[in-house]
């Protein structure tokens, strides 16, 4: 291995190490509860660079799975009145 090939191996590892950092800042900005189970997966990803690809991938299917999650709670949220509110309707 000459120095040259050195300096673009480290430039490469440099490189990776920053995205790691940007993709564990955007991952703490995610609230993450009730996705324990893929929030700890990711979590242990975070050290290695070799695994960018998928911690992409990963970052971005829980950020769609959590928008889903609040998708359906807004869209059903009034669906099922309870009894109360049944009640309150029918005294108005």
């Amino acid at each position: 291995m000459d120095i040259e090939e050195l300096e673009r191996d480290f430039g490469i590892f440099s490189k990776g190490i920053e995205r790691l950092e940007q993709l564990q800042a955007e991952f703490e900005k995610i609230n993450t509860s009730g996705h324990e189970k893929e929030a700890e997966e990711i979590r242990n990803m975070l050290k290695n660079v070799s695994a960018i690809p998928q911690l992409e991938i990963k970052i971005t299917n829980l950020k769609d799975s959590i928008k889903r999650k609040k998708e359906l709670a807004n869209k059903y949220r009034h669906v099922h009145p309870s009894k109360v509110e049944k009640q309150i309707q029918e005294l108005k």
